[in-house]
Formats: structure tokens, sequence, C-alpha cells
């Protein structure tokens, strides 16, 4: 039988056919912003915006990527993007109608080539590494197909870097 600590640290997966315990494994680069500290504020924000997959970025997949910005409101998540707007670092999109809910608020990112130079610049948002590589990567799932055939319309974005 094994004792109290060894049944915590390990983690059990049920088979239809038996038990069988895996050890705990931690995920590396999930729920954490890569270099940043795990409070909630504008620059991490900023950086959650930068480090999301794809070309574009709205505030569900900010939430739903990191932990520690669950509680993080629309308002804060258009403060960070308006900032990185004005930073240089892509453009801040209304889609949708206007006159009922307001819209959907998207942050359209540039491409890794228009802004190496403002990258290097502020390696805390997102290192020179990573930002082509999250850049390259489907939008998130939280980006419906009618935002992206939308956003894609309207020439914001290539209709190849949203599917």
């Amino acid at each position: 039988m094994l004792c109290e600590v060894q049944l915590e640290s390990l983690k059990t997966v049920r088979n239809k056919y038996s038990l069988i315990f895996l050890p705990l494994q931690k995920r590396e680069g999930r729920g954490k912003l890569l270099g940043q500290n795990s409070e909630k504020t504008d620059r991490n924000i900023m950086a959650a915006i930068m480090q999301c997959a794809g070309p574009v970025a709205i505030h569900q997949a900010v939430r739903q990527n990191w932990k520690f910005l669950r509680s993080t409101s629309s308002s804060e998540f258009l403060e960070g993007a308006v900032a990185l707007e004005q930073a240089g670092f892509g453009q801040v999109v209304c889609c949708g109608n206007t006159a009922h809910s307001g819209g959907s608020k998207v942050f359209v990112k540039k491409k890794p080539e228009e802004i190496v130079e403002i990258l290097s610049a502020n390696p805390d948002l997102c290192s020179l590494d990573i930002y082509p590589a999250r850049y390259a990567l489907p939008p998130s799932k939280c980006v419906s197909l009618a935002l992206r055939s939308k956003l894609a319309a309207m020439k914001v974005v290539d209709q190849k870097q949203m599917m």
C-alpha cells in the first residue's frame, strides 16, 4: 500500500481493465507567460496579447490561455491593445454589429519582419524567437469562424493565416 505522500504525487488514470498510476508531469509553457511573473499587470496583459497564437488576439483567448489573467476585463484587454497599437505592434480593429453590442475588439498583430526593431527594444513583451513561432500558429479556437471571415473580408489579415 502506498503512503499518502506517494498517493498525492501520483495521478490515477482509470482504464476499463485496471488502475494505472502515473507520476504527475507539469507541462512547461502552459498558463505562464515566458519570462514573466504571474501577476495581473498592464505589462503582462500586453505580453499575453503579443504571445497569443496566430495573427490576431481577442479578450477570450487571453483569459483562457493564462490562468492568472482569467479575471481580466474587456476594458483592461482593450487598454493593453491600445497601448500596443500606440507602440507600433499592430492595430485594434472593431468587427461586428457596432449599433447593438459594440462589436468585437480584435488586436491584429503586425508581421514579425515588420516589428523586429520594436521587439528587440521590448524583450519583456515577447522575444524575437517566440513571436514568429506564435504568429505562424493558427488563431485560438476562441476566434469564431464568423470573426475570422469578417477579418479576412476586411483585408486586415490573409485568409490563409486565419485557417
